[in-house]
């Protein structure tokens, strides 16, 4: 648990960094406020690529590490345009 929750901080601090930076160029916006609603979209997004992947390992049973990568797929254009349109407003 305390691995996951350094390695999601990480990540996220990661993302946010080169998201700010290159993928949306938001820089002249306010950083904390960017910083806190990408955290709660970030936050968001797992818990619900969480909900996919138990949805999709209790009903299809395939292999858990396929339900994970499948769960990923299926949430990361949510994520994505959360980001775009709220976090970073571009």
């Amino acid at each position: 648990t305390i691995s996951f929750a350094i390695g999601f901080l990480v990540s996220t601090a990661n993302n946010f960094w080169w998201n700010r930076n290159w993928t949306f160029d938001a820089t002249h916006h306010h950083i904390a406020r960017q910083g806190v609603r990408f955290l709660v979209v970030s936050v968001m997004i797992n818990l619900m690529a969480y909900g996919a992947y138990e949805a999709i390992s209790l009903t299809t049973g395939i292999e858990k590490v396929l339900a994970d990568g499948l769960a990923y797929i299926i949430v990361t254009p949510v994520s994505f345009l959360t980001q775009k349109l709220w976090s970073f407003r571009a």
